[in-house]
C-alpha cells in the first residue's frame, strides 16, 4: 500500500511539473503573438481581446460541465476576483505594455521573476517551505533578471531616452509583482473548495469587467473599425 501511495504521489508530481512546463511554453508563444499584435496596435486593445477570448472559451464549458453546483463561496469568489484583477488584468496590462516598449525577448525574462515574489509570499502567507534547491533557483532568477536589465540599459538598441528606457524596464517589474501576487489569492480560492476551471472563469470575468470599465472611463475603448483590424485578429 505504501509503495502504491508513493507511486501515485510521484506520478501526480510529474504531471504537475509537465503542466507547469506546458504553461511556460504556452506563455512564451503567447508573448510572441502579443509582440506581433502590438507592433501595429495598442497594448490595451490586446489585453481586452485576450481577456474576452478567455471568457468566451471558458464560460460555456464551465457552465455546462459544473452545472448546477459550481462550488463557489464568498471567500473563493472574492479571492479569484482579486487574482483576476491582479494577474489577468494588471499583470497582462503591464506585460503587453512592456513587450510593446522593450520587446518580448527582454520583457519576458523580467516578467518571469514573478516566481520570486510568489515564493516569498508562499513562505510568509501560506506557510510553504523553501528548500535549498528552490532557494538556488530563485537566486538564479534574480541574477537572470539583473543581467537582462543591465544588458538592455547598456545596449539601448532603440536609442530611447534614459527616462523612457527606465520606464520600459520598470513596467515588466510591475507586471512581475502583479503576477506574483495572483497565485496567493488563487490558493485561498482553491482551498475554499472551488474547482480550478470555475475559478478561472471568475478571474477572467472580473478582469474583463474591470478592464472594460477602465477603458470606458479613459475613453480608450476600441472602435468597431479597430476591432476589425489585422493586428487584433
Amino acid at each position: 500500500m505504501n509503495a502504491l501511495t508513493a507511486s501515485v504521489a510521484d506520478s501526480t508530481h510529474l504531471l504537475a511539473v509537465l503542466l507547469a512546463v506546458a504553461a511556460t511554453f504556452s506563455t512564451a508563444v503567447g508573448s510572441l503573438f502579443v509582440r506581433l499584435g502590438t507592433d501595429e496596435g495598442r497594448a490595451s486593445d490586446g489585453v481586452l481581446v485576450v481577456i474576452g477570448v478567455n471568457v468566451l472559451v471558458l464560460l460555456p464549458v464551465v457552465a455546462v460541465v459544473y452545472y448546477p453546483n459550481y462550488g463557489l463561496t464568498p471567500v473563493s469568489l472574492v479571492s479569484f476576483a482579486a487574482a483576476g484583477v491582479l494577474g489577468t488584468m494588471l499583470g497582462r496590462a503591464f506585460k503587453y505594455t512592456a513587450i510593446e516598449r522593450i520587446g518580448a525577448s527582454r520583457a519576458a525574462p523580467i516578467l518571469g521573476s514573478w516566481a520570486l515574489l510568489s515564493t516569498v509570499l508562499g513562505v510568509l502567507v501560506l506557510d510553504e517551505t523553501l528548500t535549498p534547491i528552490h532557494g538556488v533557483a530563485v537566486l538564479l532568477v534574480v541574477g537572470g533578471v539583473s543581467a537582462i536589465a543591465w544588458e538592455t540599459s547598456r545596449e539601448n538598441p532603440d536609442d530611447l531616452p534614459r527616462r523612457e528606457l527606465l520606464v520600459g524596464l520598470l513596467v515588466p517589474v510591475a507586471g512581475a509583482l502583479a503576477y506574483g501576487s495572483e497565485p496567493v489569492f488563487a490558493r485561498f480560492g482553491l482551498e475554499a473548495g472551488t474547482p480550478a476551471p470555475v475559478g478561472l472563469v471568475v478571474k477572467a470575468t472580473a478582469a474583463g469587467l474591470g478592464f472594460f470599465a477602465y477603458l470606458r472611463f479613459s475613453g480608450l475603448l476600441p472602435t468597431r473599425t479597430t476591432l476589425g483590424s489585422g493586428h487584433l485578429r
